[in-house]
Formats: structure tokens, sequence, C-alpha cells
């Protein structure tokens, strides 16, 4: 339950009207009529409804934030998950990166040996 305070143009002097009135929240003040409203000493009709405007609206804004949060938090999920994908990419292009450095050594080292196998070979021949 919302605090009725917390609606937009109520005082304390108007929260001890409305709470003799039977109004206690936000909730109450937005189901109401503004004819119920405007019975209480101190709300005409046109106070009537911008209080329950008010309050409507200030419980339209509540409802959206965690609507709000719910989609940042889908969105920073998202994220991460990309993150985590573009990380893994990296690690296995470093390590095929790597494998194929070592392929390249071998093939050095193996070039090499071969070599020198033929230049062992013209010495003794």
């Amino acid at each position: 339950m919302t605090d009725i305070s917390k609606v937009s143009g109520i005082g304390p002097a108007a929260i001890g009207l409305l709470s003799a009135g039977g109004f206690k929240t936000a909730e109450d003040l937005a189901a109401t009529s503004p004819e119920a409203l405007g019975a209480i000493k101190g709300f005409g009709p046109a106070r009537a409804a911008n209080i329950i405007a008010a309050a409507q609206a200030l419980l339209a804004e509540a409802q959206a934030k965690p609507a709000k949060a719910e989609k940042a938090a889908k969105a920073d999920k998202g994220k991460e998950k990309k993150a985590k994908k573009d990380k893994d990419k990296d690690k296995d292009k470093e390590a095929k990166k790597a494998e194929k450095s070592k392929s390249k050594d071998k093939d050095k080292k193996a070039k090499k040996d071969k070599k020198d196998k033929k230049g062992k070979k013209k010495k003794s021949g």
C-alpha cells in the first residue's frame, strides 16, 4: 500500500481530513470517484479530480519502475552473455593461434633437422 502523503497535493491537514473520511492510502484515492472525495470538507470537485489523477499517476509510476528495472536487468544479462561469448571466442582464437605457432615451430625444426641430416651426409660422403 502506498502512503497517502506521497500523492501530490496532499499535505498534513489534508491527510487528517482524508483519514477521517476513510481514505488511508493512495490506492484508496485512486479508486474513488470525484463525487465521493468531493463530499469531504475542503475538497471541491476540481481538487478532488486533481487528487485522484495524482494518486493514479503515482501508482502507475510505481508499477512502471519494477518493469523498467526488470527490463534493465534483462538487458544487463544479455550484455553479460555477449561479453562471455566474445571472451570465449577470443580464447578460442588465442588457442588456435598458439596451436598454429607450435605447428610452425615443429615444421621449422623438422626442416632444420632434415637440412642438418643432408649436410652430414654430404660431409661424410
